[in-house]
């Protein structure tokens, strides 16, 4: 439509014959929004439509839309035959000469009057400008996101650095007083001795964790894939918690093939997935407890299946367990203080293989952790 041109044509109609379309949830629209008829003529639009144009929006009302061109007249003629919405850009000038460059939308409608279905089109206008300018909000949003999480990712790496040269001092000085190899001492400072050895064991555990946890949320994690035995991987890692499972007087069992099973992986993110799931089987059983650990060969799949007769969860309970930093306290465990990321970062490190983690449980029988990686 060219300048000066008026944004309305021919005489309006007898109001009563306009569509009562609601003039309230078209004023809701964020958007420029007017209902036409075939011809073009208007029945309805809202107020964002009449302050685009610059027109009162009674005077838009049952006359023809000015800025309709032969070409979007066609344009409706084709949403009319196909009942198909029509997008497209369109330069809109209004009553005071000023382009818009909007995005248009054409919808087939209809709507009922005096029991008779009629039909009718709805456009909608966005101005580009108010659209680039919601883009360029999401894009300055995301960069201030990728900034903060790039921020919290180097704090949390400089501080587990600043944590764990401290903490391995404390960790071996504490298990040189408990083993009395620095001299003779009494049974109760050895006791101090293994006390803090213990806490800062856990407080180391718990700083690693979040450092993986925070390299795998980030993408910085990669696998170290290499062939390897895993009936030896999962032989390893039974033996680094067989101390905790002793300490509770629990059985453990392993079933494993009785070939050699070769194929990639990364031996230590494996052997820290299957520890994790062992040592949370431990905690969660009471003293004396069976738990198994079973791995089967499928064609193109190896399935892990941690199983134990511990207190179990409720199905309300499992999202818990696998939410980071949550912690569940059940009945009938004498402790269950932990980091509230072995769960979870099991599940994080067997996704980054490619495979699934699930959870099976029965409240006060026990449960099943399931891990199924891809034979590649």
């Amino acid at each position: 439509m060219g300048p000066g041109a008026d944004m309305t044509t021919d005489s309006p109609i007898d109001a009563e014959t306009a569509p009562l379309a609601d003039q309230v949830v078209l004023n809701a629209l964020p958007y420029a929004a007017v209902i036409c008829e075939r011809s073009g003529k208007v029945l309805q639009c809202n107020d964002a439509m009449a302050n685009l144009i610059g027109v009162a929006r009674d005077r838009m009302i049952g006359r023809k839309a000015g800025f309709l061109s032969a070409g979007l007249l066609n344009d409706i003629d084709d949403v009319f035959a196909s009942g198909r919405t029509w997008r497209g850009d369109i330069v809109l000038v209004n009553a005071s000469n000023e382009s818009h460059m909007c995005d248009l939308s054409i919808a087939p409608l209809e709507y009922f009057r005096e029991s008779e279905t009629c039909t009718a089109v709805l456009m909608t206008l966005l101005e580009n400008d108010r659209q680039q300018q919601a883009e360029r909000t999401l894009m300055e949003q995301n960069r201030d996101r990728s900034d903060a999480n790039a921020s919290k990712s180097d704090f949390i790496a400089n501080m587990g650095h600043e944590l764990r040269t401290p903490l391995n001092a404390i960790i071996g000085n504490s298990e040189l007083i408990a083993q009395g190899v620095l001299g003779e001492l009494s049974e109760s400072y050895r006791d101090c001795g293994r006390d803090v050895h213990e806490a800062g064991t856990h407080l180391l555990e718990l700083v690693n964790n979040v450092l993986d946890v925070s390299k795998l949320s980030n993408g910085s994690m990669a696998l170290q894939l290499a062939e390897d035995d895993i009936g030896s991987v999962t032989q390893e890692a039974a033996k680094l918690v067989r101390d905790d499972i002793k300490k509770r007087h629990h059985k453990l069992t392993l079933n494993l093939p009785e070939k050699p099973l070769v194929m990639p992986c990364d031996r230590l993110k494996l052997k820290q997935i299957l520890i994790n799931i062992l040592s949370n089987a431990a905690k969660f059983t009471p003293d004396k407890g069976q738990i198994s650990l079973t791995l089967t060969v499928l064609d193109d799949e190896i399935c892990f299946a941690v199983q134990d007769n511990g207190v179990g969860m409720s199905p309300n309970d499992i999202p818990r367990a696998l939410a980071r930093f949550s912690q569940l306290h059940p009945s009938g465990v004498k402790e269950s203080a932990g980091t509230g990321l072995g769960l979870p970062l099991a599940k994080l490190l067997v996704e980054l293989h490619g495979g699934r983690l699930s959870i099976e449980s029965d409240l006060g029988k026990g449960t099943t952790v399931r891990i199924t990686l891809p034979r590649v």
